[in-house]
């Protein structure tokens, strides 16, 4: 059993997912984001939550369930918050 994608992702206020067979669209404050997920995956959204079940127990599906899950997450987290990546560029010519 997957330990990540037994877990569901609780929606923060703001965020609306839009779930259409294997299709799921995210949007929030920051943007829209939609992704085709694995048809081996179940995915329901209920009062503010979304839960994923795998339609079957091999361990290719199992793997599929906890990667749904986390891309999925990653998407909520995306359009809410935004992700953020700080480079420090050193070299000849850069000032410190």
């Amino acid at each position: 059993m997957s330990r990540i994608g037994k877990e569901p992702i609780t929606l923060p206020s703001g965020v609306k997912v839009e779930i259409e067979g294997t299709r799921v669209k995210v949007s929030g404050a920051k943007g829209a984001l939609e992704r085709d997920c694995r048809p081996e995956i179940e995915i329901e959204q209920k009062e503010g939550q979304i839960f994923f079940k795998p339609k079957g127990n091999s361990k290719r599906i199992r793997s599929f369930w906890g990667m749904t899950r986390t891309l999925i997450k990653n998407m909520v987290l995306g359009v809410n918050e935004g992700f953020e990546k700080k480079l420090a560029v050193e070299g000849v010519g850069y000032p410190k």
